[in-house]
């Protein structure tokens, strides 16, 4: 039974009311629903992807055929890292170095790359995974950051991530971004690091969050209102079974 000790209230900056973030003594095990701090039901799992596309979409496979829910939205979460050192002619230069036409030539050039990258996932979700996606992007230097940050502003609560190694032992991912992510992202977000296809680990949450609308305003905040880039979505075919419904669920045991 869940043992609440301590009630921490959290405006969500967008005028949409405050979210309850309710301590535990115990935590579930992770078989929460509410993905978005939304509660119950049709909630959203986050999948981090990024630039290794045959990594990001086997994280999206093993979520799909684990965790989701044909109620249940998939929301693909990338950060983007703009670059900071550049090729020019024939020497790499500071991007501080370029004259702003072209900086700004480059940029647009990052961000088409990145626009073909998700469509590629988004495609992915489609027409091999038959469910309902959409995008939620950032711009950080630090990939670990950019992740931490988009938790806190999106409150999520559900996400899955990559990680190249863990410890059997800790029970905590050991490749550097992940490691980042355990140690810093809210408390409210339950975490499962994929390794090889396969779950490696995962965190607890140790917080509830519930949504309080505030009785100021009745306005929704959105994933797009948060994040330094709109939110894109493409309406897809409703999606598999359920929670831990597939070959992982005896590792969350």
């Amino acid at each position: 039974r869940d043992k609440e000790a301590t009630a921490i209230l959290e405006d969500d900056g967008g005028g949409g009311g405050l979210y309850l973030a309710l301590v535990k003594g115990e935590v579930d095990g992770g078989r929460g629903r509410d993905g978005g701090g939304e509660g119950g039901g049709g909630g959203k799992l986050y999948v981090a992807v990024g630039k290794d596309e045959e990594n990001g979409r086997s994280n999206l496979l093993w979520a799909a055929q684990n965790l989701l829910a044909g109620d249940d939205k998939l929301v693909l979460l990338h950060v983007h890292q703009p670059a900071h050192r550049i090729m020019t002619g024939f020497r790499t230069v500071d991007a501080s170095q370029l004259q702003e036409k072209e900086l700004k030539a480059y940029r647009k050039d990052e961000d088409e790359e990145m626009n073909t990258l998700l469509n590629h996932y988004l495609d992915f979700c489609k027409d091999s995974l038959k469910m309902q996606a959409e995008t939620l992007m950032t711009a950080k230097n630090s990939t670990a950051n950019g992740i931490v940050k988009l938790i806190e502003q999106n409150h999520i609560t559900n996400l899955v991530m990559g990680t190249s190694s863990f410890s059997p032992k800790n029970k905590a991912p050991n490749s550097q971004v992940a490691a980042i992510v355990h140690q810093q992202a809210k408390p409210y977000c339950q975490i499962f690091y994929i390794c090889n296809e396969t779950l490696a680990c995962y965190r607890e949450a140790t917080q509830r969050l519930i949504k309080v609308e505030s009785p100021q305003s009745n306005y929704t905040s959105t994933d797009s209102d948060r994040s330094e880039f709109p939110a894109r979505s493409q309406s897809l075919s409703p999606g598999h079974t359920g929670f831990f419904g597939s070959t992982d669920q005896k590792a969350l045991q």
